[in-house]
């Protein structure tokens, strides 16, 4: 709530953009499913359950991981040209914290959705255990410049945490997605 509240603009933005890049994907499942969608909060994941999933196809799974990451770019994109024309400070924070967010979520990192669409690209080729063993290789190939990016960013900044804290939850995600 004390985010909501919040009188800083960015924490505010970044929510609300956070919240349309979800829905994003509860939209296009939306339109895909004829079934009953759940949506539940974890503490590495916001997990939707789509029971038509099960019988979905490959081009509906990319497409619904795919549509977060075109909202904020789309949002990007709109607000960025609004800023273009009139320099309204307000609109170029909306362009960057999407365009950000929309970026940051492709990675491919396991609990992004740059790491759900590889995923589920490796599956179609690959063993469900060799997907896995790729995902985590490339997720650390990944999370390691994004660390540094972290402290170069906490170092220069003097108290940005907010890639590292991201690193955090990354590798913590990781150890316990294949700890199970």
């Amino acid at each position: 709530m004390s985010v909501i509240a919040s009188k800083n603009t960015i924490t505010v933005i970044a929510v609300l953009s956070a919240v349309l890049h979800e829905t994003g994907h509860l939209a296009v499942m939306r339109r895909f499913s004829d079934d009953e969608i759940d949506v539940r909060a974890g503490v590495f994941e916001l997990a939707i359950c789509d029971y038509s999933r099960e019988v979905s196809g490959y081009r509906r799974d990319i497409t619904v991981t795919c549509a977060g990451p075109v909202v904020n770019i789309v949002l990007w994109a709109v607000f960025f040209i609004l800023y273009k024309y009139t320099m309204w400070d307000t609109a170029h924070n909306i362009a960057m914290v999407n365009i950000s967010l929309g970026i940051f979520n492709l990675l491919p990192i396991e609990t992004t959705d740059g790491g759900q669409l590889l995923k589920i690209i490796l599956a179609k080729t690959l063993s469900v255990t060799a997907a896995d063993r790729v995902m985590l290789v490339v997720s650390i190939v990944f999370i390691i410049p994004v660390a540094a990016a972290g402290f170069y960013i906490l170092l220069n900044s003097a108290y940005n945490y907010t890639m590292l804290a991201a690193v955090i939850y990354f590798v913590t995600a990781l150890v316990v997605r294949f700890m199970e």
